[in-house]
């Protein structure tokens, strides 16, 4: 199989080492809307190598929506993933990475998001600590103007973490600004299609048992708001992310990560009895907390009872 692209480039760039180096993953379904900013953020990142764009049967080609900065940046390339997901577009994008680039670092984006070149800032600790994975930090932003920093809320950054963070309650482990270096991806990490909306952590938590994970406090991605809850992580997703949960508690639960994983119990077990979610769904969940003894905070005890999924006396 021969590079669909050649290794040239439009502008000219400072050389760099592979170790300095970055290239980007984005899938791209109908986001003909955003991408050619999400693309636009990337090309002025330093140490970019490749921005691997793959399109999953979108109505209007990525190809067709990218063509002015294509001509101008031969790093910039379009792949086709035939309508297989955004997991399997992920790992199209991360294979062929590992066949054609020579970049240590491999950054997944989503689509409406975007890169600043902070990013580099994350490259450099991951290099300086010997990461395999570092999430940077971000602001949350929309079109009507509005900027905000995302509080990361006591997860410590500049050196290695423990792989249990990743399931606390804090939304701030994401896929989107992910840099994972190659090492991970040529060792067999992949997006598993089984989850609906964690497969970011399933992903993290498998590169954590390659090698260390770190956060880094630059502000390295721009994640777009939308305010109807569209996000993966909104509430149009909580039955998705119920299920999820059970998935990586099977998988992941270690006995030393519990406070996390009873954090984000906490959170999923109010949210649930909230939206009055199915019974059996409810169930499953409460039981996790049984089998650790997780106390049922009193307004969510509240609403067990009033849906009559509490003995009244427990």
């Amino acid at each position: 199989m021969t590079d669909p692209t050649p290794r040239s480039t439009g502008p000219v760039h400072q050389a760099r080492q592979p170790s300095e180096m970055i290239t980007v993953v984005i899938p791209a379904y109908n986001a003909q809307l955003w991408l050619a900013q999400t693309v636009e953020s990337c090309v002025s990142v330093p140490g970019l190598e490749r921005v691997i764009i793959v399109d999953d049967r979108s109505e209007i080609p990525a190809s067709q929506t990218l063509q002015a900065i294509r001509d101008r940046d031969q790093r910039v390339e379009v792949l086709e993933n035939r309508g297989k997901g955004g997991q399997k577009a992920r790992n199209t994008g991360i294979e062929h990475a590992l066949e054609y680039t020579e970049s240590h670092w491999l950054c997944m984006l989503d689509h409406d998001d975007q890169l600043t070149p902070e990013i580099a800032a994350a490259v450099e600790l991951g290099n300086r600590i010997g990461a395999v994975l570092v999430l940077p930090d971000r602001v949350h932003f929309d079109d009507e103007g509005f900027c905000e920093r995302v509080s990361r809320r006591g997860i410590p950054a500049g050196r290695p973490l423990s792989p249990g963070l990743v399931h606390n309650a804090v939304p701030v482990w994401t896929a989107t600004g992910l840099l994972v270096h190659r090492s991970v991806a040529e060792r067999g990490a992949r997006f598993d299609p089984s989850f609906v909306c964690a497969d970011d952590h399933d992903f993290i938590r498998q590169a954590a048992e390659l090698g260390p994970i770190a956060f880094c406090d630059a502000v390295g991605l721009r994640r777009r708001l939308f305010r109807d809850g569209r996000n993966l992580s909104g509430p149009a997703s909580l039955l998705g992310r119920a299920d999820d949960y059970l998935l990586l508690y099977q998988r992941w639960f270690r006995e030393n990560d519990a406070l996390s994983w009873k954090e984000s119990w906490t959170w999923l077990l109010n949210q649930l009895v909230k939206q009055a979610a199915d019974r059996e769904l409810v169930s499953k969940i409460q039981e996790i907390g049984k089998r650790h003894g997780w106390p049922v905070p009193p307004k969510t005890r509240a609403r067990l009872l009033a849906r009559r999924l509490l003995p009244a006396g427990s």
